[in-house]
């Protein structure tokens, strides 16, 4: 679940007896900041933890929707833990002018055939459906999950303690954050930190658990010819912008939801149909459409006084402010900050705000009940992956020959749970290479870049995201796997 993560492992025979025991590996597991971040109002610094009790916005992942078996099994235990939550019932769905949808869990995050029962499965009794409902769940955390990311890495620390598990936290303590990377003459890794210049390994094999440019380009560039095939794979995957508000409503905007897509207007029917989907065109503007009506600015909103906090419940005070995320479109934001770099956050104010109030059914921002107050504005450089490599991937980039594994949520789709299907993926390319023997180099048909059985290619297209429903693009862009990297003021 840590987005900026990395993993590295040694390993090791051990003889007990002189019977030989099977190979174990010593797990060193390197965390920085990431895309599960929360953050407070009342000007308080964007980088302090989030207090008990006190209002919080959820900055980037606004929830976690589970589909997967396994995934969804691990939510449940997190729950259990105090970590998170389900989200309530209608607490999640669309806006489409001004009429707010409820999303039915079990019908409207389908992604086609395979999520389809038997209705004479169902009929034998009730437990079909209530197995098909319980296959797709929203959870929220419990605090934010600036506050659910720290407490589970914790917890995730102990609990593997006794396995050869290493916990190396490389934030908010810097001197762990790994920068860079050297293979030694034995064909091992050495990862060096960025302060203090502390070497770790060496490592048989390393794990890389983010995608962004900024952050890949350097460490990779750091591992000299050994890690270019990695390098030129990950260059190829491409990312939206995004610009994020959180502001503040002296008084309750009473809307029945937790949390909303914005759908285009019905009624714009003289737009260009292909250009409001904001995902796969990437934010990119089309100058054949200058003269069409307006697009909407705003792809999702989140009311963040709608959450639980850290003991898990939730404050219904009709008369404390509301605390609201609005997250942009690709192409405002694009359009915006390439043209304004300096005044973006003046235009967004301004057409958020007026989109926002629009989405609630009112005229105009002035119809919204008080004042407001702007806690922060900022543009997002890769916010959200656009394209994951060239089927099969298997889930994960694995480079036996170079000891390099990458995983994350641009090879399964933009979500957490991708996230987490992602790595589990490594970790099996990774485990049944090591197990099975396969220490040859990579043949003509296991290229660099690929799971251990199969071909990506550093020079192959990468591949769109799938996207199954139309509004499920709105889904994607919005909050699944947001990160704000790369901005303008040195955040996460």
């Amino acid at each position: 679940s840590s987005s900026s993560s990395s993993s590295s492992s040694s390993l090791s025979n051990n003889n007990n007896s002189g019977t030989k025991q099977q190979n174990r590996a010593e797990i060193s597991w390197f965390t920085t900041r990431g895309k599960l971040a929360t953050q407070m109002g009342g000007g308080s610094s964007h980088m302090a933890a989030p207090k008990p009790g006190v209002p919080y916005y959820d900055y980037g992942v606004q929830y976690i929707l589970g589909t997967d078996g396994a995934f969804l099994r691990d939510l449940e235990r997190w729950s259990s833990l105090g970590l998170c939550q389900p989200l309530g019932p209608s607490q999640l769905g669309a806006v489409t002018d001004g009429q707010y949808r409820p999303f039915a869990m079990a019908m409207d995050m389908g992604t086609g055939p395979k999520d389809q029962k038997d209705p004479k499965e169902e009929e034998k009794s009730g437990e079909g459906r209530q197995q098909q409902q319980r296959q797709r769940q929203a959870y929220v955390a419990n605090g934010g999950f600036g506050v659910f990311r720290p407490r589970l890495i914790e917890h995730t620390a102990r609990e593997l303690r006794s396995r050869g598990v290493a916990w190396i936290p490389g934030f908010p303590d810097q001197r762990a954050k790994i920068t860079s990377m050297r293979k030694r003459a034995d064909g091992r890794w050495e990862l060096r930190a960025e302060k203090g210049g502390k070497v770790y390994g060496p490592f048989d094999v390393v794990v890389g658990g983010f995608s962004q440019h900024c952050l890949t380009d350097p460490l990779l560039m750091s591992g000299g010819r050994d890690a270019e095939r990695m390098l030129q794979c990950l260059r190829r995957v491409e990312f939206n912008q995004l610009v994020v508000m959180q502001v503040e409503f002296q008084s309750a905007v009473a809307a029945p939801f937790t949390m909303a897509y914005i759908n285009p207007s019905r009624h714009n029917d003289d737009r260009d149909t292909n250009n409001t989907n904001t995902n796969d065109n990437k934010g990119k503007n089309d100058k054949s459409n200058q003269g069409a009506q307006k697009q909407p600015s705003i792809c999702f909103i989140s009311n963040n006084s709608k959450k639980p906090h850290q003991d898990g419940k939730v404050k219904h005070d009709p008369n404390a402010p509301e605390l609201w995320t609005i997250v942009s479109t690709a192409e405002f934001a694009e359009i915006n900050f390439q043209t304004n770099p300096r005044g973006y956050r003046k235009i967004a104010e301004k057409e958020m705000l007026e989109d926002f109030a629009k989405a609630l059914g009112k005229r105009s921002v002035r119809d919204l009940p008080g004042p407001y107050k702007i806690n922060r504005i900022n543009h997002w450089e890769d916010a959200v992956p656009m394209t994951m490599p060239p089927p099969p991937s298997n889930g994960c980039l694995f480079d036996p020959q170079a000891g390099l594994a990458w995983c994350g949520d641009f090879c399964v789709a933009r979500s957490v749970e991708g996230a987490a299907l992602s790595g589990r993926a490594a970790a099996e390319a990774i485990s049944s290479h090591i197990l099975n023997g396969e220490n040859a180099a990579p043949s003509s048909k296991q290229t660099a870049c690929s799971s251990t059985h199969a071909s990506a290619s550093p020079a192959a297209p990468y591949a769109p995201l799938p996207s199954d429903q139309r509004w499920l693009t709105h889904i994607d862009a919005a909050t699944v796997n947001n990160n704000n990297n790369n901005n303008n003021d040195g955040d996460d």
